[in-house]
């Protein structure tokens, strides 16, 4: 739903699809994590809207997609997430891990299986553990993560998100899932993964990749809230932000909380409260809604079918706003902000987020240059689903991306204008 004609450019460019390309270079493999930004996109952004030596933010790094590209091409990177399994794959990602170092530790891991397998530590105490996991798994992954915890850093962060990944495969929950989906009986009682062998085909890999990935700039990653003020961070010490904000609230978009949860639990970074409702738009803000035409049109037409879903998509947005407040003082002027986002529908009402935001940004001192619209090639979502929850009622999902241009304003400054040909739409 679109009001009046914004005056953002949105033009379709086809050299952003990438097609047909690989998405697992670097160390991007290490660790799946829903919604990854594309390496290709990631790195073009890093290209076009920074030097070597700036300073990148990503205030939603996740697993780290931006960063690693960042570090990769000599930009000092910082990123933010709440999630702390996305904070700790995004440091073993982007740590730099001498293969000597990795092959102690897992020598070490190796010595340590065997008095550990023989009597294995209690498993942590995860609710239902024997739904989500048969029981003759469980003592294998409390030998694995018992012996990797006595192994060194940086190889132990490595080798903890290695055990994560475990998890998943070793869990009786579907691994083609974001959500939690417990394996029907049948393909249960085909279910038979070994702990210890996944562990090893895993890490082998791994260190595979940690050892040819050589970043020429360091990350910081911290774990906070993105709605919150860094304090520390002084205004203007950012010199581009490169981030894929989520598309909407947790519970009902991208999956984060339920992604990470048995693997958060195993590796003691469950909190006493669901992530899910952390995250932004997870629980009802009471504030006014942001000033936004589009946003104002799309709330008002989602509250004429269901007054709590257009509460809880006002809500993302209230906290999406503050989000950006952080990101405008953080900028330095003539600096960039790139957010690449997908316009979702809810109760068959399409929510042009890219406009929304670029809505929300001007009055803080980004001004909206231009959108440039990608083809998904791939993902795993649905093509079709039901907004509306009424029998037989199906839409398209999500297939495209906008990746959104924010100038933080200067007393003279050029509209920022990414490379490659489009057309305007």
């Amino acid at each position: 739903m679109l009001v009046a004609a914004s005056p953002v450019i949105r033009r379709r460019d086809p050299s952003w699809d990438y097609a047909g390309e690989p998405t697992k270079r670097l160390t991007h493999a290490l660790h799946s994590y829903p919604a990854m930004m594309i390496p290709q996109v990631a790195a073009r952004l890093v290209a076009q809207l920074s030097r070597p030596g700036d300073r990148i933010l990503d205030p939603f790094c996740g697993s780290g997609s931006v960063l690693v590209e960042a570090i990769a091409a000599g930009r000092r990177a910082l990123g933010i997430d709440l999630n702390p399994l996305a904070a700790l794959i995004a440091r073993a990602k982007t740590t730099p891990i001498a293969p000597a170092a990795v092959n102690a530790a897992l020598e070490h891991v190796e010595a340590a299986l065997p008095a550990l397998l023989a009597a294995p530590p209690p498993p942590p105490p995860i609710p239902r553990l024997e739904f989500w996991f048969k029981p003759e798994v469980i003592p294998p992954l409390s030998a694995l993560h018992a012996a990797i915890r006595t192994t060194d850093e940086p190889a132990r962060t490595m080798l903890l998100a290695t055990f994560s990944e475990v998890v998943r495969l070793a869990s009786n929950t579907r691994a083609s899932e974001f959500k939690l989906y417990r394996y029907p009986a049948a393909r249960l009682a085909r279910h038979r993964p070994d702990p210890i062998a996944l562990f090893r085909a895993r890490a082998a890999r791994n260190a595979a990749l940690v050892a040819t990935f050589t970043p020429t700039a360091d990350a910081e990653i911290r774990l906070a809230d993105s709605r919150r003020p860094l304090a520390d961070l002084a205004p203007g010490s950012v010199d581009a932000v490169i981030t894929s904000p989520p598309y909407g609230d947790s519970r009902t978009t991208v999956a984060y909380g339920q992604f990470s949860r048995l693997s958060a639990q195993w590796l003691g970074l469950a909190s006493d409260r669901d992530l899910d409702l952390r995250l932004l738009g997870g629980e009802p803000v009471d504030a006014p809604l942001p000033p936004s035409p589009n946003l104002e049109a799309a709330v008002a037409a989602i509250a004429r079918r269901d007054t709590r879903r257009a509460t809880a998509v006002a809500s993302f947005y209230v906290d999406m706003a503050s989000c950006l407040t952080e990101i405008a003082r953080l900028l330095r002027p003539g600096g960039v902000a790139a957010l690449v986002v997908g316009n979702r529908r809810v109760k068959d009402v399409q929510l042009p987020t890219d406009l929304i935001l670029a809505d929300l940004a001007a009055p803080l001192g980004l001004e909206p240059c231009e959108v440039i619209i990608r083809r998904i090639p791939t993902k795993r979502l649905p093509s079709r689903n039901s907004p509306s929850n009424v029998p037989g009622a199906v839409a398209e999902t999500m297939s495209h991306e906008y990746i959104l241009l924010l100038e933080r304003r200067a007393p003279v400054a050029a509209p920022a204008r990414l490379a490659g040909a489009g057309t305007a739409r």
